[in-house]
């Protein structure tokens, strides 16, 4: 085509000028993309149809039918890319990636979510911005996405609530979702407390603090409240204090010194201190390692609770 031919409001893609090209998109400002009808059918069931309802237009810059669609040049270009065997786009934020997912949509480019997601898991894009990754799972329901950014979400409580910057999507999340998120959290620390009843603590020899509370003159049911109460009073406050703060900070390690510390000085027993950082310091650090693997989310038991249960006031197993 000679340049006398070319359209001045229009240019032509600098990638997408297939010598053999039978196709061609136009973008909204006038960019064409020479590209394979063949190729653009089998990708998008959209475009098939536009083609076969003949919604086409010409024009003296292209030799080919013509699409016009909404899309700028550079968004039509990274679409494409999701096509052809091209270099697809490099993404440093959501916004482009939303963009992307879209268009997508719009077209029904199926590979594009697809590619995204894969994207998003093996990048940390979505962490930068849980909140709003967690919305575009579910908008475009990326399936694979969602758990992820849901952990994410759980090691940061109320994070949902403490976003400075609504995101657009923010509407993609539910009261369920809410509800299923204080589930999830909440469930996990009252496994990890559950864990404090472990028998490497049962086990131990009973604390003289917990002798003296024993009054009962009846052999066998003093046994079984020996057995019941048998470790030190400190390690009941010490669960405590580490429930309450789990629930503050999912990811705090109960190691720390001062949760211990927090312990002895409301205990009433004089050996506490000797109890929490001599007799169960190893107990403690495997325990520990023991929260840190516990899984953060709990489907199967979400599935199973009535829509009416409240999880505000869900009670914590005694520690003896």
């Amino acid at each position: 085509m000679s340049a006398a031919s070319q359209d001045p409001s229009e240019k032509t893609s600098s990638l997408f000028q297939f010598p053999d090209a039978d196709f061609t998109i136009r973008s909204s400002d006038k960019i064409l993309f020479h590209v394979h009808k063949t190729l653009i059918c089998l990708a998008s069931r959209v475009f098939r149809d536009m083609i076969s309802l003949n919604h086409l237009s010409s024009s003296s810059s292209s030799p080919h039918p013509i699409v016009d669609i909404s899309e700028k040049g550079d968004l039509t270009d990274a679409m494409l890319r999701y096509i052809y065997p091209l270099p697809r786009p490099v993404f440093n934020s959501l916004d482009p990636m939303v963009l992307l997912l879209e268009a997508g949509d719009k077209y029904d480019i199926a590979n594009i979510a697809a590619a995204i997601e894969d994207l998003l898991l093996v990048t940390p894009i979505a962490e930068s911005d849980s909140v709003r990754a967690y919305a575009i799972s579910k908008k475009f329901q990326l399936s694979r996405l969602e758990p992820v950014v849901e952990c994410m979400l759980l090691k940061e409580p109320y994070a949902l609530l403490q976003d400075e910057e609504t995101p657009d999507e923010i509407g993609q999340i539910t009261a369920d979702d809410y509800r299923k998120l204080d589930f999830y959290r909440k469930e996990r620390v009252r496994r990890a407390h559950e864990l404090f009843n472990h028998n490497r603590v049962k086990d131990r020899a009973m604390c003289e603090c917990r002798k003296k509370e024993i009054v009962c003159n009846i052999p066998q049911l003093h046994q079984i409240m020996a057995e019941e109460r048998r470790v030190c009073q400190s390690w009941g406050l010490f669960a405590r204090i580490c429930s309450k703060e789990l629930l503050k900070c999912p990811t705090l390690d109960i190691n720390a010194h001062h949760l211990r510390q927090r312990a002895v000085d409301e205990s009433s027993c004089k050996d506490s201190k000797t109890v929490l950082f001599d007799d169960l310091k190893v107990i403690i650090a495997c325990l520990s390692l023991d929260i840190q693997e516990l899984p953060w989310r709990f489907p199967e038991a979400y599935a199973e609770v009535p829509d009416t249960e409240s999880f505000q006031e869900r009670e914590l197993p005694r520690m003896g």
